[in-house]
């Protein structure tokens, strides 16, 4: 059974509405490029719902031949509407989870912020609205009139012509007065009053233009700021935890394209949302605050993962981590082939950086990786050109203990926001560096989480194997707060690649996930000839590879159960203490078990495990020779008794 939502989705595509889904609970886009991906193609849009029955239903308006006006109550819209349209005839409307209406028309319109009227917005080219019945915040959009879509009233775009006429300032303008500044300040206060502090990705492009757009408009007529007083306004007190580039590219944009000029201060522009400027000439703003309150970050959405098998962490400000292993076991090409499938599964879009390999990356590796897809998936097939705006590629890898050269790389690719970033591999991104000293895998940290919090990506150093298996400079790499260590070995003769999670800061560590390799023969573009190159693919449940991964992992936990109470017995034998079948002096196995938090049936099979080689040894160093345990098999813990000391 499908979701309400996925049903509705395929009414609006079965009568030629292209719509597309957005993030579950908000109005955030769920796909690479938002209303350009709206389509009619069940095909595709059962795709989308089967990854998320939840995902909120949007409406590409332009597409279907529609226009929306959006009655916002907190700026009067509703009321300022029937001024304007008296008793015109009504059309289908939706109530919206904010109180607010979406009036549609059959026609077009061009997307506006108040220009009709305070409190009234229209939405159409280049636009979209969700539709019912998504819910944001909670609430739901609700269809309160079911009747015919209206055809756009002449009057509505003749008043946007009639109201787009800019605004011109006089030719002496001041700049950053002192009553500028302290009424800025305000307006930022009252700003962050009604609507909250701004959050990335939470349509924080537009409020920020919007509200530029207000300050700019300054107070009075031929009063305003300098985008350089505005940019340090913006970043101490409206917005302190948001990039200063990026806010100040913002500053930028509504100068290039505004329509007014800066000091216009056009009638109605502040006033309505936020009262009368001259209350603000002798109003002291709030004192600023630096960090966030506990129950501010609690709550954050938790940690999770991009991946059912949890390996990929993602979490709120991006996360860190390091995907190791000895040369030629695969790590290039299990992540390449890992991040398509995240790709196809939730949208996201990555950004590979290749420092060695470059050549044969695209078409070898990611070949074979399209290629292996297809194996498995031949009714959802996709080809090289499926990824582009999903995959970026970046041959040029950066200096990453340069600070001029990340801050470069990281303006590069600040507009296609990655999702999830590869560096490949981490030897190269530090070249001339003693990835052993101290001070580099300290600055490497450091630099890792900057890049994370800068694209709020997940970031994944790929990195070489030493000599002792671990991670090269693993001492202070490793120990510089990744948030999740993985350890790649292949295995030739099985065909198969064991991950092996040797830290999760949030989750459990010590876990083995196995996939398949293969070797598949990929067509050249170039030249049309066949060359071979391997792939990664998902093992299914019952694929024997699989099978012995599990029953490992199950002698595994036995083995180290069995250590655990080996190492208490030995312990308390030190201490001339008695261990007995019984619990009359507390040491049995309940007693064990109560100790150690395990359950008593382990306890005692742990007992059985170990065998009487490993534990008499010690009890004859006491002249004690237990008689209540009958002899078991040895536990192969690699080392004689003696050495557990």
């Amino acid at each position: 059974m499908i979701s309400r939502l996925h049903e509705t989705a395929q009414r609006y595509a079965a009568a030629g509405i292209a719509v597309f889904p957005c993030r579950q609970g908000a109005k955030e886009p769920a796909t690479a490029h938002g209303w350009k991906d709206a389509t009619t193609d069940v095909i595709t849009i059962d795709r989308w719902w089967t990854e998320n029955p939840n995902y909120n239903l949007a409406i590409a308006l332009d597409q279907a031949g529609l226009c929306v006006v959006d009655l916002d109550v907190k700026d009067d819209g509703p009321d300022n509407w029937q001024a304007l349209a008296g008793d015109r005839p009504t059309t289908y409307t939706v109530a919206t989870p904010s109180g607010g209406q979406h009036l549609y028309y059959r026609g077009s319109l061009p997307p506006s912020v108040s220009k009709l009227a305070p409190g009234i917005d229209t939405r159409g080219r280049g636009s979209y609205v969700l539709a019912p019945p998504s819910i944001v915040e909670g609430k739901p959009y609700i269809l309160i009139h079911n009747g015919e879509i209206a055809p756009l009233p002449a009057w509505i775009p003749e008043r946007l012509a009639y109201n787009a006429t800019p605004h011109a300032a006089p030719e002496n303008v001041a700049l950053d007065s002192p009553a500028t500044l302290r009424w800025a300040s305000q307006m930022i206060v009252a700003d962050l009053a009604e609507d909250g502090p701004p959050v990335e990705g939470e349509a924080s492009d537009n409020r920020a233009y919007e509200f530029i757009n207000v300050l700019l408009d300054g107070p009075s007529l031929g009063q305003t700021l300098s985008p350089h007083a505005l940019l340090q306004l913006l970043c101490d007190e409206w917005a302190p935890d948001f990039d200063e580039d990026w806010l100040d590219a913002k500053i930028g944009s509504a100068l290039k394209h505004r329509q007014n000029a800066p000091g216009c201060a056009p009638p109605g522009s502040p006033e309505r949302k936020y009262g009368d400027p001259s209350q603000y000439e002798t109003a002291t703003p709030e004192p600023k605050r630096r960090g966030i309150w506990p129950h501010e970050a609690a709550n954050r959405k938790p940690p999770d993962y991009w991946d059912e098998h949890k390996l990929m962490m993602r979490q709120v400000g991006g996360s860190v981590s390091l995907i190791y292993a000895a040369f030629s076991n695969y790590k290039s090409t299990w992540s390449a082939n890992y991040a398509i499938d995240i790709i196809k599964r939730t949208d996201a879009r990555v950004l590979y950086v290749l420092g060695e390999g470059a050549g044969g990356f695209a078409p070898l590796t990611l070949g074979a990786a399209v290629e292996s897809w297809n194996l498995d998936h031949p009714d959802d097939t996709i080809n090289l050109e499926w990824l582009q705006g999903r995959l970026l590629l970046d041959e040029d890898m950066p200096r990453m203990l340069d600070d001029a050269s990340m801050i470069e790389f990281t303006k590069g690719h600040q507009d296609f926001h990655p999702n999830l970033v590869f560096i490949d591999t981490l030897g190269n991104a530090a070249a001339g560096h003693n990835l052993s000293a101290i001070e580099v895998g300290t600055a490497i940290g450091r630099v890792s989480r900057l890049l994370a919090r800068a694209f709020e990506a997940s970031v994944f150093l790929i990195h070489h194997e030493g000599r002792n298996g671990t991670a090269m400079g693993s001492q202070y790499i490793v120990g510089n707060d990744p948030d999740m260590v993985l350890r790649l070995e292949h295995d030739p003769v099985k065909s198969a690649l064991t991950v092996t999670v040797g830290k999760d800061k949030w989750g459990v560590p010590n876990r083995k996930v196995r996939f398949g390799t293969r070797k598949l023969m990929v067509p050249s573009r170039y030249d049309g000839s066949l060359r071979e190159a391997v792939a990664t693919y998902e093992l299914p449940a019952t694929d024997a590879r699989t099978v012995e991964r599990e029953a490992a992992e199950q002698r595994d936990t036995a083995e180290a159960i069995a250590r655990r109470v080996l190492v208490y017995v030995l312990n308390r034998c030190d201490r001339d203490e008695t261990t007995t079948s019984s619990d009359r002096h507390g040491n049995g196995p309940a007693a064990i078990a109560s100790a150690l938090g395990i359950e008593t049936d382990a306890a005692r099979a742990a007992l059985d495990y170990c065998g009487v080689r490993d534990w008499l040894t010690y009890r004859k160093r006491n002249g004690q020779v237990p008689g209540s345990w009958a002899p078991g098999r040895s536990l192969p813990l690699g080392a004689a008794p003696a050495e557990v000391y």
